[in-house]
């Protein structure tokens, strides 16, 4: 190790990416809770087979996720620990991310806009999610694309316009998803007289609720902290799970 050639700020460029890497394990773990709550939730075998695709292709593309933010992980702070050289080169796995998490968000809000349509909340607002959520899939992938190449992360600036774009488009669509999910189970319920249908009703309202939010707000904070703290690695806690 090479500690005398750490910079003096290694709370400020270094925690923040300790810590998102923390925090990506931890909706890992909540995605894996939820997914076997699912699976063993009685009328799991009767589900259509696309439902049953669209929970097993996330889980599938969280996991190879999780997989690149451990490739940078060990890079950055175990494999070449003390070499400042990483702070500004960081590893492939750290410059896929953007890529992994568009391509999950794209796939989990087609998959929303298309449970909307069934429901009945009309073709307009399910096709401008949809478009929408495109959108910030391919900013995500061209930002991917852009910090491979950048000639170190120092000019990650650059990229304002597709980052932007990316985050903003993804809090857009996080939010009216959630939003016009709730609002419809919530009336659904309100019209049925029995009990049992608004407590299976009210079950799905608060997962769309939690999730929609929790996604919402990581995206929230990942774009302000990116485009308010540009002196240190704040931006980065947020990174690894939107």
């Amino acid at each position: 190790m090479r500690l005398q050639e750490i910079p003096g700020d290694t709370v400020g460029l270094v925690g923040p990416l300790a810590m998102g890497y923390l925090f990506a394990y931890l909706m890992q773990g909540m995605l894996i809770v939820q997914v076997f709550t699912i699976c063993n939730q009685t009328r799991y075998e009767s589900e259509r087979w696309p439902i049953k695709l669209a929970v097993w292709c996330v889980f599938c593309l969280e996991g190879i996720a999780t997989i690149f933010g451990t490739v940078s992980a060990w890079y950055g702070l175990v494999g070449r620990w003390g070499d400042p050289y990483t702070l500004l080169h960081p590893s492939w796995g750290f410059s896929m991310t953007p890529a992994i998490h568009g391509t999950i968000s794209l796939s989990v809000q087609l998959f929303f806009c298309w449970r909307m349509w069934l429901i009945g909340a009309g073709a307009v607002l399910p096709c401008l999610i949809a478009v929408v959520s495109c959108m910030q899939s391919a900013m995500a992938i061209s930002t991917t694309v852009k910090i491979f190449c950048l000639p170190d992360l120092s000019l990650v600036y650059r990229l304002t316009p597709f980052i932007s774009a990316w985050l903003g488009g993804s809090v857009f669509c996080d939010i009216m998803i959630a939003s016009n999910l709730v609002m419809m189970l919530y009336k659904a319920g309100r019209r049925s007289e029995l009990r049992t249908v608004n407590s299976l009703l009210m079950r799905p309202t608060l997962i769309c609720a939690e999730t929609g939010i929790v996604t919402a707000c990581s995206s929230i904070l990942h774009l302000t902290t990116y485009l308010a703290c540009r002196t240190a690695n704040t931006r980065f806690t947020f990174l690894n799970h939107i």
